[in-house]
C-alpha cells in the first residue's frame, strides 16, 4: 500500500483556493504524476461518457461504459486495468469544500457510495440521468472556468452527490455490517 503513489489535491490550479475541480481523464492522463494504480487523498466522481475500460476501485472491478459513474474516497486504490478509448469527465473535490458551508459534518460518510460499507463504487445511470448529471458537470467546468462562485459550485457539487444517491442499488441485507461500533468510529 505504501508503495502506491498519493495523489493531493492542487488547490491553487486557479490562483485561489479552490478545493473542487473538473477535468478529463485525457488530462489526468498526460500529467507527469500519472500511474495506472494510483490514491489519491480527495473524493472523486468519474463520469464515463465514451468507450470502455475495466476500472477496479479498492479490489472492486466494473467494465466502464457510457452512463457508468465511479466514486472514489480519499485513500482508495484506483487501477485502470483495460482502457479501450475511455473518455470520462473526473469531478474532484476535498470534504472541507462542501462541509465548510453545510452544518452536517456527517454528510459525505452518509452518502451510501462513500460510506465504507459500500456494496460497490460503481453506479449505473439510466440515459435520463446521465444526461442530467453530465449536463451538471458541464456547468461546474463552466463555472470553474469563468466566474469561481464557491456557493453555486458548492450547490452543484451538492446536487449531484443526492442525484447520484437516487441512483446507487439498494445494499443487500446480507452485506451490511452489523458492527456499530465501526460505523460509529
Amino acid at each position: 500500500m505504501n508503495q502506491i503513489p498519493v495523489i493531493q489535491f492542487q488547490q491553487d490550479e486557479y490562483g485561489d483556493e479552490l478545493l473542487i475541480n473538473i477535468m478529463t481523464l485525457d488530462k489526468i492522463r498526460s500529467h507527469r504524476t500519472y500511474q495506472k494504480v494510483l490514491r489519491h487523498s480527495f473524493y472523486g466522481v468519474m463520469l464515463t461518457m465514451e468507450g470502455e475500460g475495466d476500472i477496479e476501485v479498492d479490489g472492486v472491478s466494473s467494465t466502464a461504459t457510457k452512463g457508468t459513474v465511479s466514486v472514489t474516497r480519499p485513500g482508495d486504490v484506483c487501477t485502470i486495468k483495460k482502457d479501450g478509448g475511455l473518455f470520462s469527465l473526473y469531478l474532484v473535490f476535498e470534504r472541507d469544500f462542501l462541509l465548510s458551508f453545510f452544518n452536517n459534518l456527517h454528510f459525505l460518510d452518509s452518502l451510501p457510495f462513500f460510506s465504507h460499507r459500500r456494496n460497490s463504487p460503481f453506479i449505473r445511470l439510466n440515459e435520463l440521468m446521465y444526461n442530467r448529471i453530465l449536463k451538471i458537470f458541464l456547468d461546474i467546468q463552466f463555472e470553474i472556468t469563468h466566474d469561481r462562485n464557491q456557493h453555486l459550485l458548492r450547490a452543484q457539487l451538492h446536487e449531484t452527490l443526492i442525484l447520484l444517491q437516487k441512483q446507487y442499488p439498494i445494499e443487500a441485507p446480507g452485506k451490511m455490517s452489523t458492527d456499530t461500533r465501526i460505523a460509529r468510529f
